[in-house]
């Protein structure tokens, strides 16, 4: 859940912020259910693992940018679109 959905008026700002986690989830195996829980509130506020950050640098960037508390500063769907479409971020790196 996006921050600004607690008790606030939101737009779809919200969807990408959901999508960034979506997206860090795909790369991301965490080794147990502890330390999922342990570092969920670190990604939730764009503090992504640094081992994350050193393997997937352009990815860290996008995530990082869709995690943003403000959701103005948030990509738009239109411009995440063209991005992925024009770049092989989204390339079969996770295996």
């Amino acid at each position: 859940m996006a921050p600004e959905q607690i008790g606030n008026q939101y737009e779809n700002e919200v969807d990408i912020y959901s999508l960034g986690i979506i997206i860090f989830e795909l790369f991301w195996v965490f080794g147990t259910g502890h330390e999922r829980v342990k570092e969920w509130y670190d990604i939730r506020e764009a503090k992504l693992p640094n081992d994350f950050e050193a393997q997937y640098r352009t990815e860290s960037s996008l995530i990082k940018s869709m995690l943003s508390k403000n959701p103005l500063k948030r990509p738009k769907a239109s411009t995440l679109k063209d991005y992925l479409a024009n770049t092989d971020i989204l390339c079969s790196r996770t295996y």
